[in-house]
């Protein structure tokens, strides 16, 4: 993988280059793919997902109720077609890209999440994200209707007061009500969408570094700063992949730009230092050895 086609790029930066709930999810999802297959017809599998929601508004068990509708989808996605979480290669980069999740009708919690997200909003069911820790779910309804789906496992549908007593160790979760709300906003953060794409991506980034693609590592984490260019840290992993990747003069310029973006309370000692350290092989034309760059200490965090 890389980032040599500038059409999926730049089709990514103007899908997010704007607020996040403007942010149409299954088509940044489908750019995201589209970098790693420059043939990929972003515009056919739109229409895979439309299908799929116009096969659930044909049915006769779609009803007022919020429960008749996930049931229904439910139905059609995890029992007719056969839509199911990938435990057995959790960590395929396929799990990630929406394009090969459609065709291989297998993902991980958070791709399962958005296409059964872009599913209910086109018929009619308003769902939001739900940053867990180690897992993905999506929320539905309010008030006393409340509940979490957990589309890796079937669209398995619970309560807050289940999904809190699963979370919050052992024992029951309290009676308070406030207490309920102060666990809730803990372990059960909602997600907006530049933060479930961002999840992608990190979670692409993970698995492009573990497997020593660190030119695909970088795109991913170059994707994440557009939709969150504050993230200090990113630039940090920019600069850690293009280290061990050889290119010093890259991995200079983005721990400089990692240091200006620090807060005023952080410790910049290590990078100053490493940058001092750094300077003389990011003066060098080309790549230089990468265990030369993982002598110095930012590069051996």
């Amino acid at each position: 993988m890389g980032t040599a086609d500038n059409g999926p790029r730049d089709n990514f930066v103007r899908s997010v280059a704007r607020p996040s709930a403007q942010i149409n999810l299954a088509l940044s999802c489908l750019y995201i793919a589209a970098e790693d297959d420059p043939d990929l017809d972003v515009l056919l599998y739109m229409g895979a997902i439309n299908e799929i929601s116009e096969r659930i508004k044909q049915q006769p068990l779609i009803r007022p109720s919020i429960f008749d509708s996930l049931y229904a989808l439910n139905d059609l996605m995890f029992v007719e077609m056969g839509f199911r979480g990938n435990a057995g290669n959790y960590y395929d980069i396929q799990n990630s890209l929406l394009s090969d999740v459609l065709d291989r009708k297998l993902g991980i919690p958070i791709t399962l999440s958005i296409l059964y997200m872009e599913v209910g909003r086109r018929i009619g069911i308003p769902l939001t994200g739900v940053n867990m820790s180690g897992h993905f779910l999506l929320s539905a309804g309010k008030g006393d209707f409340l509940v979490f789906v957990d589309p890796f496992r079937e669209g398995r549908i619970y309560s807050r007061w289940e999904c809190l007593k699963m979370l919050s160790g052992p024992g029951n979760p309290p009676n308070d009500p406030k207490k309920l709300d102060q666990l809730e906003r803990r372990y059960l953060p909602r997600a907006d969408n530049k933060m479930i794409l961002a999840r992608v991506l990190n979670n692409m980034k993970m698995i492009h570094t573990q497997n020593g693609d660190f030119v695909g590592a970088i795109a991913d984490a170059e994707r994440i700063q557009y939709l969150m260019p504050w993230n200090w840290r990113n630039i940090g992993d920019i600069a850690h992949l293009h280290g061990r990747s050889g290119r010093a003069r890259d991995a200079y310029d983005m721990l400089s730009r990692m240091v200006q973006m620090m807060p005023p309370h952080e410790d910049v000692k290590i990078q100053l230092d490493s940058l001092e350290m750094l300077k003389p092989l990011a003066e060098i034309d080309g790549l230089v050895d990468p265990e030369k760059i993982h002598e110095i200490p930012f590069f051996r965090i």
